[in-house]
């Protein structure tokens, strides 16, 4: 093996070897370092350089390829040169520290957050009703940015990046609802043993410190409304007048099937899959109600009773229905299809029902000690209710009976009303 200070001049100006033999160029600057050159040399592959040495794999010296020149500069030769000697003075021997390096990259680009997020979504978003939205907007607005950084490497500044995007297109309160997404998924990966992984939204607040939305409405606007559903027709009049009537939320009456009604003993009982407290839950039908529903069409395709295509699938586009009863209606402030839920329930408070009777009309848990000791249903106390709110109902919607228009602001001083029904 001749010695020589290498050079990329020395480099270009090597012969190829003569056939069947190889020659060893070794560099007297780098120790151990040589470039290795056979018959096949050419100036697009001159050779390859090596590191003659013993590795702890093999008892005697040898010369093992380090990259081909000139695709690996000799600067890059000789730095390689110097960290395969540092491993072999360690007993380490470069191929299995390669191998072993390619696997912890292997491990790591599985360990991003794209990869993991499709964990997530698997085993614990496809449990979840609210599932399928959650993965519409983390997948819209983080996944094309996080994908492909290991979690390891996520910090505030990668949450600044999408918060940026996402108040772009949506509103503030939506870029809380992406944060509240992001950080159940870096929780869910701590109860899941991966305590190593950094969280990058723990020292991160919220986007927007949200108030409660406190819009309900008022008499002449549920009057207004009311008669806009009537106008409408089915299925989004008929829709509202029943969110109106049973102050449900919008996709549990929307997704309603005829199988959950029970007409005779006047009750709708929507399954624990379709509840948000993943619990049945029972509702006394008002006359007004088993009135609508006895006028409403039964599709022949399918069971939904709010639906488009003859009850094969629910209802759906609320945002066009919306406008639609917004442009009978004709009322000024913006409300939303929530806004009769949160009516219904006030309005129960209004006509002095019961807190935990009203509370239950909407499927919301007992709270304080009434929650540990009170269990009861109260399905007639309930029915009182209902009848009492579609009766208020029915007095603001009658044209002839605007005089007698229920003040449901007014302050009761007893609960006669209830009491009596």
């Amino acid at each position: 093996m001749a010695k020589k200070e290498l050079t990329d001049r020395f480099l270009k100006s090597i012969k190829p070897a003569k056939p069947g033999k190889r020659v060893i160029h070794m560099d007297t600057r780098e120790p151990q370092l040589g470039v290795r050159v056979t018959e096949k040399s050419t100036p697009a592959n001159v050779g390859s350089f090596v590191l003659v040495a013993r590795f702890p794999s093999s008892p005697n010296p040898t010369a093992r390829r380090i990259g081909d020149y000139p695709d690996m500069s000799l600067s890059e030769a000789r730095e390689k040169a110097r960290e395969w000697r540092a491993l072999i003075s360690k007993g380490i021997d470069p191929k299995t520290a390669a191998e072993a390096a390619k696997r912890a990259e292997e491990r790591k680009r599985l360990d991003t957050f794209g990869a993991a997020w499709l964990v997530y979504a698997e085993e614990r978003l496809s449990q979840l009703k609210s599932g399928p939205a959650v993965r519409r907007m983390v997948e819209h607005y983080a996944l094309p940015t996080w994908g492909s950084i290991p979690l390891t490497e996520l910090g505030p500044d990668d949450w600044q990046r999408i918060k940026g995007e996402a108040t772009k297109k949506m509103p503030l309160a939506g870029a809380n609802r992406l944060y509240a997404n992001l950080r159940a998924f870096f929780r869910w990966r701590a109860d899941n043993g991966h305590f190593n992984e950094p969280d990058p939204l723990a020292r991160v607040k919220r986007p927007l410190k949200e108030k409660p939305r406190q819009r309900t409405l008022e008499p002449d606007e549920i009057r207004a409304v009311a008669r806009a559903a009537d106008l409408v027709g089915y299925p989004f009049g008929d829709l509202t007048r029943m969110l109106l009537l049973t102050g449900q939320r919008l996709r549990e009456v929307a997704e309603a099937k005829w199988s959950e009604i029970d007409l005779a003993a006047k009750l709708w009982t929507i399954p624990e899959t379709r509840m948000k407290g993943d619990a049945a839950h029972k509702i006394p039908l008002a006359e007004a109600v088993i009135d609508l529903l006895g006028a409403l069409p039964v599709g022949e395709r399918g069971p939904y009773i709010f639906s488009s295509t003859g009850g094969a699938t629910p209802i759906s586009g609320f945002s066009f229905g919306k406008r639609k009863i917004d442009a009978a209606a004709k009322i000024g402030k913006g409300w939303r299809f929530h806004d009769l839920r949160r009516t219904f329930r006030t309005g129960l408070g209004d006509l002095t029902v019961p807190t935990n009777v009203a509370e239950l009309c909407i499927a919301h848990r007992q709270v304080g000690i009434h929650r540990v000791y009170d269990t009861g249903a109260y399905l007639p106390e309930r029915r009182r209710a209902m009848e009492l709110w579609a009766r208020a109902i029915i007095t603001m919607s009658d044209p002839g009976g605007a005089s007698n228009v229920v003040n449901l602001r007014q302050d009761h001083s007893e609960p006669r009303e209830f009491a009596t029904s």
